[in-house]
């Protein structure tokens, strides 16, 4: 059923298909982003309990590298910690504004999507009623006419504009997340994705 409303609704989407796609572009980096930010605890931990080693861990040539990017030594050779923990957050908030800057661009493509796409339903409503007879009009008050041309065409356009961006970028950052927690500890992620699918059964 759901997806035979999608079909039919589809054709209203065609003409803005090139801006949905730079929105589902922009909103993949975005996750992108924000999911590196996961990768922010290593260098964290390593501060907070005295630089320790990862070793042992798949990938652990990248993830090393990427925590020794953060950890800043004296002139003696010793951890400096605050420097270390300044670093990780310019870090931290040069990623996350970057984050908002994709993600607030995607919202402003999609909401010109939506007006779009809203004034296309409404003109197709709008021809469809011109063309009914007048006992069509006799059986139904003007409000629900009213009704279908504003409120209903709003919530039928909403749905398929966050449909549309819900299939593409929520598998996308389900991907980038699993892969990161993988990167950081497969046997963690193994037990995560074990406890989830049991729950959710």
């Amino acid at each position: 059923m759901l997806f035979k409303l999608y079909r039919r609704l589809l054709p209203f989407a065609h003409p803005f298909r090139s801006k949905m796609i730079l929105s589902s572009l922009m909103n993949i980096i975005s996750n992108a982003i924000g999911s590196v930010n996961l990768l922010a605890l290593l260098p964290i931990v390593s501060v907070v309990l005295g630089e320790p080693n990862i070793a042992g861990t798949p990938s652990t040539g990248i993830l090393q590298k990427f925590t020794n990017f953060f950890l800043v030594h004296g002139p003696s050779g010793l951890l400096d910690r605050i420097a270390s923990l300044e670093r990780i957050c310019a870090f931290v908030f040069v990623t996350y504004l970057l984050k908002n800057v994709f993600q607030y661009s995607a919202g402003y493509i999609m909401s010109l999507v939506e007006s779009g796409m809203a004034r296309s339903i409404r003109d197709a409503v709008f021809e469809k009623l011109s063309t009914l007879s007048l006992d069509y009009y006799y059986d139904r008050k003007s409000g629900q006419l009213l009704s279908r041309l504003t409120n209903d065409v709003g919530v039928v356009n909403g749905t398929l504009a966050s449909g549309i961006l819900t299939i593409v970028g929520q598998p996308v950052q389900i991907i980038i997340f699993i892969s990161t927690m993988l990167v950081i500890s497969p046997k963690m992620t193994a037990i995560s994705v074990t406890i989830a699918a049991l729950s959710l059964y």
